[in-house]
């Protein structure tokens, strides 16, 4: 998360405003789990607060969520090379906020819940997940086309496109067998340091505690200083990738058990990347307090 930058504050939603504006920069739906960060600390003192409840958020709550998530992802790094010509953090942030309103739509009709916290009775930290729930169901084709857009209304067909690419591309890196999948996770910029990230990594934890058949939780983070924060949380790095030449690293947490198993290797068109064997890297301490 942002420090030491001033709160943002985010305007109402309103596509047609945004396209009186004149805005035609390229968006993409961001996958990775930091919310373009900077690097995440550790409090000094562990214990010192009563840990943060997660719940899951009901439908009515994914408008603070949207922007939430939009304020969390404004300096994502992906994010910042597919909007070149935004550079207003505010603006940023409204963008966002319109294209992660869609991603929890997204999420609503395929049955995943979405994982939040609530302080001061709004929202402050949000993870969006696959794979919670054992069935989904895809959306009906008028929604799916109404969505689709609403996403080209927002950010241009060229943006549409480019986040299609950049999904596929890191989809690629996803293990085969059935794991949870933290696609994002994000805390509101003015609630950071208040131990909501790792609260909610730690109720994923809990989770995967209760499926023997995932082998674990898998992320993307493109903020490097950022694989110390997970490695303390127990993730494994697995290897690198460059979707849409941006550096991605691909993580994992994985059950108790599978701490030796071996990863296999991730391949990218145009490119591969090779996950170092977890056998061969030392063992990444599983403790880790919030870093917001």
């Amino acid at each position: 998360m942002p420090t030491g930058q001033k709160p943002i504050r985010v305007l109402t939603v309103d596509v047609q405003a945004l396209l009186r504006k004149g805005i035609r920069s390229l968006l993409g739906i961001r996958h990775a789990t930091d919310g373009g960060r900077t690097c995440a600390t550790l409090p000094t003192m562990l214990g010192a607060a009563p840990a943060p409840q997660v719940s899951i958020l009901s439908p009515d709550q994914d408008s603070e969520a949207a922007i939430v998530l939009g304020r969390a992802f404004v300096n994502d790094p992906p994010l910042k090379l597919i909007l070149p010509h935004v550079t207003d953090l505010v603006e940023r942030a409204h963008i966002l906020s319109v294209v992660f309103a869609l991603a929890l739509t997204r999420q609503r009709l395929s049955g995943q819940p979405v994982f939040g916290i609530i302080r001061e009775r709004r929202v402050a930290a949000v993870a969006i997940t696959e794979g919670a729930q054992r069935h989904s169901t895809k959306a009906p084709l008028l929604k799916g086309l109404g969505m689709l857009f609403r996403m080209i209304s927002a950010v241009g067909l060229a943006g549409t496109l480019r986040a299609v690419r950049f999904g596929q591309e890191i989809g690629k890196n996803r293990p085969r067998e059935p794991h949870l999948y933290l696609s994002v996770i994000g805390v509101d910029p003015e609630q950071q340091g208040r131990h909501l990230g790792i609260a909610l990594l730690d109720h994923l934890r809990s989770l995967l505690n209760l499926h023997s058949d995932w082998i674990g939780i898998y992320l993307e983070t493109a903020t490097e200083c950022n694989l110390g924060y997970y490695a303390r949380a127990g993730y494994q790095q697995l290897g690198e990738m460059h979707p849409l030449g941006v550096t991605m690293w691909s993580m994992m947490l994985a059950r108790a058990q599978d701490d030796e198993r071996q990863f296999p290797a991730v391949r990218f068109r145009g490119g591969s990347t090779t996950h170092t064997p977890a056998a061969s890297r030392p063992k990444s301490r599983t403790t880790a307090d919030s870093s917001g």
